[in-house]
This record gives C-alpha cells, structure tokens and sequence, in this order.
C-alpha cells in the first residue's frame, strides 16, 4: 500500500491492479467496507482472504487511511489501520481476533 501510495497520492485510487504490479505473490481483494474498526476495536466480518493461499483484503477508507486484513490458517483473523495524516508520521491501529477474543497486542 505504501508504495502504490507514493505513485497515487491517494489510497482511494490504489486499486488490485497497482498492488498486484508491486506484490504479485499475494493475492489482493478490494473490500467494499471497513476491515478494521477502532471503536471496538474489531475485526469486521468481510475478511475473508486466507493467508494460506496467500491472500488479503484491502480497503483505502480515505486519501490517508486503509486496512488490510487476512485470515490465518487457524481461523484467526489479523488486521491492521493505518493512517498518514498529519505530517507527523503514521499511526497504526493492529487487532487480531484470536480464538474468539479480539486483542490490539500482537
């Protein structure tokens, strides 16, 4: 994400194309919703990419904001936020859903 960012400016206009010419190993899936929600903080239930078949969703919420997450091969889900507004660096919001109980440390 980060480097289909610097060609984009934008996180809303990098799509499955621009991350597969980066990253052609994994398999991106373009969400239509939000992966990760900090209010919870929780894991949404659209992730579906397992990480077995080398897979992740992803989904741009902003110009400045994205998630990814995946599905490990346990059913575990893990997912991350980040955000680069500001100037004064990124900040990340990490969350795993681990065997029914949702935790930011990992």
């Amino acid at each position: 994400m980060e480097s289909a960012y610097v060609d984009a400016g934008d996180y809303t206009a990098v799509g499955v194309a621009e991350l597969g010419g980066i990253e052609p190993s994994i398999s991106w899936n373009l969400a239509s919703a939000d992966l990760v929600d900090p209010t919870g903080p929780t894991i949404t239930g659209i992730v579906t990419a397992q990480a077995e078949n080398q897979a992740v969703d992803f989904y741009p919420q902003s110009t400045d904001q994205y998630d990814v997450a995946c599905v490990s091969e346990s059913g575990n889900k893990y997912g991350i936020e980040v955000r680069t507004a500001g100037g004064a660096g990124a900040t990340y919001l990490k969350v795993k859903a681990f065997e029914g109980e949702t935790s930011t440390n990992w």
